[in-house]
């Protein structure tokens, strides 16, 4: 039996709106418009991704609905090194990887990385080997980093990190690791800002606009 056809498979149909500077033209993938190495907003509708459960079941689910995903989801946490052989898999298959890069230590929920410590550089040199990895990789890239912070539930939200002032703390690490993979070259990777549609708790500091 296909594992897809099993209930604990999850899939997941994604829309992504990207506002993007403007690049010069160039071929595109899976009908995704690529330009200069990077996924570009220069485009009309929305690309629909799917996570699959794991790379094998790619192929089940792309005969299933008779359509490669434009992108396919993974979750990788902090304790984890960049999937280069999975991401080479999605790409050679006409997909494009996108990661939800989870800073905490995932099957034990463990609070490893605090957002202060990654704002404080603790951890810059294992997110530098991940950006040289991204890097090396080439090909177009999805990064969503440290999702539906303005929920309650995970430990780099804004609630978990300080409240109110835990939403500094967020966009400080945000922008630390962004400038890490922009100063290590990785152009090819395109950031994913992945807000839940609500807010928990819903307080005035903790409203998607503040992150």
């Amino acid at each position: 039996m296909s594992l897809l056809n099993k209930s604990f498979i999850v899939v997941t149909m994604l829309a992504f709106a990207l506002i993007m500077t403007q690049f010069g033209c160039s071929p595109s993938i899976n009908g995704t418009v690529i330009n200069n190495g990077k996924i570009s907003g220069d485009f009309a509708g929305c690309y629909i991704g799917a996570f699959v459960n794991g790379i094998a079941n790619l192929s089940d689910y792309s005969a299933m609905t008779g359509r490669i995903p434009v992108c396919v989801l993974s979750y990788l946490d902090f304790t984890q090194e960049f999937p280069l052989s999975d991401a080479n898999q999605i790409n050679n298959a006409g997909a494009i990887p996108c990661i939800i890069w989870e800073p905490w230590k995932a099957d034990t929920r463990e609070n490893l990385f605090p957002l202060k410590k990654i704002v404080e550089g603790s951890f810059d040199a294992y997110i530098i080997t991940w950006a040289k990895s991204a890097k090396s990789f080439k090909y177009p890239l999805f990064m969503r980093f440290a999702h539906e912070m303005n929920g309650n539930w995970y430990p780099w939200s804004g609630y978990q990190s300080g409240g109110s002032t835990g939403v500094a703390l967020y966009i400080d690490a945000w922008k630390r690791v962004y400038s890490i993979f922009k100063s290590e070259g990785a152009s090819n990777v395109t950031w994913v800002w992945n807000v839940n549609a609500s807010s928990v708790p819903s307080e005035g500091w903790n409203t998607a606009d503040k992150y």
